[in-house]
């Protein structure tokens, strides 16, 4: 319908153009009833589905839904309807109330409360009317019904009523042959409480048409006619004893003589405390035959008297009341010709006190049916509703509701400006939210309306001229067409009023007479359309920067005023809006431009033509490169570019002189420099474009230099033999660093490396030369050719002694009851190796037979040294070879010591080469669980005297003195020396070349036990590496540092972990102490940890490491190692073994920036020599699982070559015998020095 009415009415707008007529509407009817005084207006009519012939309906309002009950006399049947919607009164039916049809039923009354719902109605038997009652518990969607049917008497005109928790009914029953009124009592499931007679069944009087009311559960009031025959008074009776007596009021409407009251209805209602009542009934004059609508108000204690509400015509009225507050509402049947023919009621806003108002057309020419419940009425406290069972256009069941509520009413904004006709649309809603095709009141009777909503009025005008009509419309969508063309330019105001079918009306404005401006008619374009700019500030009528003003769009429009103006380069597409000055395009452009006013009117489009460099001209030198070196001249070359203007020339500069210029390509010069000293200077050029602008290139250094490098050897320098590989080392210089191209190593004049990058380093195996001397020497050359002189500081003579037989000792070694220790022999060599072993034992242990051994070259031997001295001694070893060899010792306890312990561990000592005189311990400890011993080895041939220097943690020094037997091995305990609870250092000096080990045995915190045993060292370094440490949990990881001399000592740590990080750190130890780093404090957590301390004063330092070591089902164990004092390239690790219960790891620390190539050989005791080869990243540590590349059940040494210096270390863990728990790490041997 909405698209039918919008194409009409563009159809008329076109007609109306056309013709130049005005655009008008037909006036739709008029709402009824209107609101009056004292009272409010009435909604339209709702229809109920199925409702048609109604002849009986009532209303019942519950908390949820308002009901109604119907007689259909179509069907014979009692139908029930029910909206939860009270806004909109759309109903739905729901449902058949008798079910034994085809029997006929009628006369149905309804009342809820909550969501209990009662019914009653009389339905025939055959013979007789019976009675039912029916209650729902959950608003009308389940029933249970009553009933009272015998074919001797009829039921019939039952009321019901619910309080109190009960079911209140009264009704007529001719049982005895005299009608009477009846009461019964149910229980909200309908189970009957009580049944009483209401009227005197005694009197001979007959009693009907009964109405009840009550307010509790032993409380009932009937209200019925009494009498047999006419005229009959209306007499109430009450009870307040659960209907166990009546008590009866006569003639609360008395007949006067001569009026006949029938059909009364009783409204209940409350003024404060005081509860209060009305009761009304249409009486006739048995004379002239006339009805009227008496009424009899009850307060005070007591009825007030019958009183007459209005006159009638010769129908009967069937009134109805409610009550709402105070107020009081009486619907009823108008009784036809000068009273109306259509439902009607009466209202008192004041508990029916003074004067009533009449409303009339309630249902406007719809008669009601001509029979009791024509009509009902019900309040939900807030608003009254009403039904009729109409007669007349519409024969069917009408429903309807007080209006207190204004419609809405919002023009929907068509935008400031316009051009053309437009569409006036507005957004009308109201509360009753109902559609529908008819509306009663005057004619025409038919008309429709839509959402409640009956019409609605458009005025419009002119430049705050007068309000003139422009629609009337009548339908949904809600709107009016404007011809604005038509009308002209100028400002508009629009105007709606809109009325709902209570004839309630509300008004909103578009433009002037509301919030906003009024609407814009414009069909004019803009005018003085220009793009204003500044004048080109370049060469040639080119813009070489933005311009200074503009570019800006400016015009002018006086109606709508300008919306926008828009610009677009060349050839492209899309528009821009103008805002601000906007950016020129670089290149030769057209800008085109035009404006926009509101109203969408557009004015022609204009250009504007220029062009515009702003870009400076580039360009790089191409030669000569940044850092080249020359020595008299060179030549200069430029790349030069300018995509717009084109390049104008090229200036060439050396050292800020301008030498040359150029304006045509290839743009290229020769400089002499000559006249310049040595040294570095730059060289620029200038490039100019032909529009003015220009641009240097990147300045670039280059270097005059005509002196050449020096050269200084620095490794070896000749004074100590060297053998395997060895890592040369030069100083070599030239007048600024980094100027170096190359540097050469040759030995005797032939060529064993070259680096072109500092430091000056070479790798020579000195294997491929014979035992002589040599010479080594460098060449150097500069970046710009200059090569250093031959000899002098260049050059270096070296002799190389390659396998000559070398030496270790041992000062501690133990056979007695819970010690097993073992001497491993590695040779590295290409040829036999005949070893001596000599056996020096304990004072009063008596002398032990030398030992000789034959180890095929590339293997390793195993000695077992308890088989060799026997049992209960204590050893130190000295083994010598007739080839260089590297030895360890191993030793595995169940160490007892001065506490009768059970300590378990294993610990491994690499032989010392060259007795001394002077040696070094940094860790040493006699807290609660530490066991600390001096082994001290005398390999000559006269006593040493021998002064230990225990230095410890506080600072305080402890001297002792003692005296070692020639060839023998001497055992000090130092807990029994300098006492309980000491972080001790040793410095060990003897008149005789010894040599000084320190096992330890422990039970650390208490946890874990085992032992760990290091070989002293003969001095302090200022630089030391441990490739080993751990921090992953259950490792604890620490550093003892022993400072020997007289000065502080300030010490930097690096640690450098397996994923390249670095942590540095610095620690201060005083003079002639010890001092402890806890290194997992340090570094966090779950890390492999390799160590490099440097240190302003030389010092000596260890690394012990207690553990939990998680493989081969956990144990616990400790080591300790002696650092190493450099990186090397070729290490030696005698000890090693796969087999079951011991597992080997080979730690890498690579301290040098670039990565190291690792080749490890691993020479069995089979003779075989598998190799692996690793990288290690720079600043890092690698860990290597021989087990993994060997295989199991080996006994293996180690040699590992690198092309870049490292440091070796092998930690071991094993579980000796398969019940001892051990573990040790050790710092390989090189025989670099």
């Amino acid at each position: 319908m909405a698209t039918r009415r919008r194409l009409t009415i563009y159809v008329l707008s076109i007609l109306g153009i056309a013709l130049m007529l005005p655009l008008v509407s037909m006036q739709p009817a008029e709402s009824y009833p209107p609101a009056g005084t004292g009272f409010n207006g009435w909604t339209a009519e709702a229809t109920a589905p199925n409702a048609y012939y109604g002849y009986h309906a009532q209303l019942a309002k519950g908390d949820s839904y308002i009901y109604m009950i119907a007689e259909a006399p179509g069907n014979g049947g009692v139908g029930l309807w029910k909206a939860s919607d009270t806004n909109t009164l759309n109903w739905t039916y729901a449902g058949l109330m008798d079910t034994s049809e085809p029997t006929y039923a009628a006369d149905p009354y309804i009342d809820a409360e909550g969501s209990y719902v009662v019914a009653s109605w009389k339905e025939h038997n055959g013979s007789t009317w019976g009675l039912v009652v029916a209650v729902s518990p959950n608003w009308g969607a389940s029933w249970v019904k009553w009933t009272d049917s015998n074919p001797g008497w009829n039921n019939y005109e039952a009321h019901v009523d619910i309080s109190g928790g009960k079911i209140h009914c009264a009704y007529v029953s001719d049982y005895g042959g005299r009608s009477e009124v009846y009461y019964r009592r149910f229980d909200l499931a309908l189970n009957m409480e009580h049944l009483s007679c209401v009227s005197n069944n005694s009197d001979g009087v007959a009693a009907s048409f009964p109405c009840i009311e009550s307010t509790g559960a032993s409380f009932a009031n009937v209200y019925y006619q009494h009498g047999s025959s006419s005229p009959h008074p209306i007499y109430e009776s009450w009870t307040n004893n659960w209907g166990s007596s009546w008590n009866i009021t006569p003639d609360i409407i008395p007949t006067g003589g001569g009026i006949d009251f029938a059909w009364p209805e009783v409204a209940v209602f409350w003024e404060g405390a005081d509860r209060r009542k009305m009761v009304v009934a249409d009486g006739r004059n048995i004379t002239t035959g006339f009805h009227f609508i008496y009424y009899n108000r009850y307060y005070n204690i007591g009825w007030q008297g019958s009183t007459g509400l209005c006159d009638l015509g010769t129908e009967p009225s069937y009134p109805q009341i409610s009550s709402r507050d105070n107020d009081l509402l009486v619907v009823y049947r108008g009784s036809g010709g000068s009273t109306g023919n259509e439902g009607q009621g009466r209202i008192n806003p004041n508990s029916g006190e003074g004067t009533w108002s009449f409303i009339d057309n309630l249902f406007y020419d719809q008669m009601p049916y001509n029979g009791c419940g024509a009509m009902d009425c019900c309040s939900d406290g807030s608003r009254f509703y009403a039904s009729s069972c109409s007669w007349g256009s519409h024969i069917e069941v009408l429903t309807k509701r007080e209006d207190n509520t204004d419609p809405n009413a919002a023009f929907v904004d068509p935008g400031k400006y316009h051009n053309s006709s437009w569409w006036v649309d507005a957004s009308i809603a109201d509360d009753f939210n109902h559609a529908g095709t008819f509306m009663l009141g005057p004619s025409p009777f038919d008309q429709a309306y839509e959402a409640g909503i009956a019409y609605a009025e458009f005025t419009y005008r002119k430049n705050n001229g007068p309000w003139q009509a422009l629609y009337t419309d009548p339908e949904s969508p809600w709107g009016a067409w404007f011809d604005g063309p038509g009308k002209g330019d100028g400002e508009y105001d629009f105007r709606i009023r809109a009325y709902d079918t209570a004839g309630r009306w509300t008004e909103d404005y578009l433009g002037g007479g509301g919030a906003t401006d009024g609407i814009i008619m414009d069909s004019a374009p803009p005018t003085n359309v220009d793009l204003q700019v500044s004048a080109p500030d370049g060469s040639n009528g080119w813009y070489i920067s933005q311009p200074g003003m503009g570019p800006s769009i400016v015009a002018l429009d006086l109606t709508s005023g300008i919306k926008a103006t828009y610009y677009k380069y060349d050839d492209a597409v899309d528009w821009t809006v103008f805002s601000t000055p906007f950016a020129f395009l670089e290149g030769e452009h057209v800008i085109h431009y035009y404006a926009e006013d509101n109203a969408g009117n557009s004015s022609e489009v204009e250009d504007f033509i220029y062009q515009a460099d702003f870009t400076d001209p580039t360009g790089t030198i191409i030669t000569p490169g940044g850092g080249e070196f020359f020595r008299t001249n060179f030549s200069m070359s430029v790349s030069a570019d300018d995509a717009l203007s084109g390049v104008a020339r090229v200036d060439f500069y050396f050292a800020s002189d301008l030498f040359a210029s150029d304006d045509t390509a290839p743009f290229t010069k020769g400089c002499d420099i000559s006249g310049y000293a040595d040294g570095e200077r730059e060289v620029q050029a200038r490039i100019y474009d032909q529009a003015g602008r220009s641009a240097w290139t990147t300045k670039l250094a280059i270097k005059k230099d005509t002196k050449a490098p020096a050269v200084e050897i620095t490794e070896p320098v000749g004074e100590e033999w060297i053998r395997g590989m060895v890592t040369c080392k030069a100083n070599v210089t030239d007048d600024a660093p980094g100027e170096i191209a190359k540097v050469d190593w040759y030995i005797d004049g032939e060529l064993f490396d070259s680096r072109t990058s500092a430091p000056w380093m070479g790798s020579l195996d000195t294997t491929a030369w014979s035992n002589e001397w040599h010479t080594i020497s460098v060449k150097a050359w500069d970046k710009a050719g200059n090569e250093n002189a031959e000899g002098g500081k260049a050059q270096v003579e070296q002799f190389i002694g390659n396998n000559i037989s070398e030496t270790n000792c041992f000062a501690e070694g133990c056979t007695r009851s819970g010690f097993d220790t073992w001497l491993c022999i590695q040779n590295p060599g290409d040829e036999m190796a005949d070893v001596t072993v000599n056996y020096m034992l304990g004072p009063g242990q008596g002398q032990a037979a030398a030992r000789n051994y034959a180890v095929p070259p590339h293997s390793r031997m195993t000695v077992n040294v308890n088989s060799d001295v026997g049992p209960d001694k204590d050893v130190s070893i000295q083994c010598t070879s007739t080839k260089p060899v590297v030895s360890e010792r191993p030793m595995y306890f169940n160490y007892s010591g001065l506490g009768g312990h059970s300590w378990k561990g294993g610990h491994t000592a690499q032989g010392v080469s060259v007795p001394g005189q002077e040696w070094y311990l940094a860790e040493g400890c006699t807290r609660a669980g530490f066991e600390e011993w001096l082994c001290i080895q005398n390999p000559g041939d006269k006593a040493a005297n021998v002064s230990v220097d225990y230095m410890l943690g506080s600072g305080q020094v402890i001297r002792k003195s003692y005296s070692v037997a020639a060839w023998q091995r001497f055992t000090i305990s130092v807990n029994r020396e300098i006492g309980p609870d000491q972080d001790v250092s040793v410095k060990v000096t003897s008149d005789q070349n010894i040599v000084v080990e320190r096992p330890m045995y422990f039970m650390y915190q208490g946890v874990w036990d085992g032992g760990h045993n290091t070989m002293a060292v003969n001095s302090a370094s200022t630089e030391w590496y441990f490739a080993e440490g751990c921090t992953r949990a259950g490792f604890n990881q620490w550093l003892c540092i022993q400072n020997p001399g007289e000065e502080l000592a300030t010490v930097d740590i690096t640690y450098m972990t397996e994923d390249g990080t670095q942590i540095v750190k610095q620690a201060i130890v005083q003079p002639h102490s010890r001092h402890t780093i806890n290194a997992n404090v340090d570094v966090a957590r779950e890390h492999d940890v390799s160590t490099k301390l440097t240190s302003d004063q030389p010092i000596i330092v260890e690394r012990p490491m207690y553990f939990w070591y998680g493989n081969m089902g956990g144990f616990d164990e400790g080591s300790c190692a002696i650092g190493a004092n450099k990186a090397c390239s070729t290490w030696y690790l005698a000890e090693g073994c796969t087999r079951a219960g011991f597992e080997e790891w080979i730690c890498l620390q690579n301290p040098n920036d670039e990565v190291a190539t690792v080749r490890l050989t691993y020479m069995l005791e089979n003779a075989s020599c598998p190799e692996q080869v690793v990288n290690v990243a720079p600043r890092s540590r690698l860990t290597v699982r021989v087990n993994d590349f060997v295989g199991p059940d080996h006994d293996v040494s180690t040699e590992v070559q690198s092309d870049k210096p490292i440091i070796v270390e092998r930690p071991m863990y094993s579980l000796y015998r398969g019940e001892w728990p051990s573990a040790d790490s050790l710092n390989a041997y090189t025989f670099e020095r």
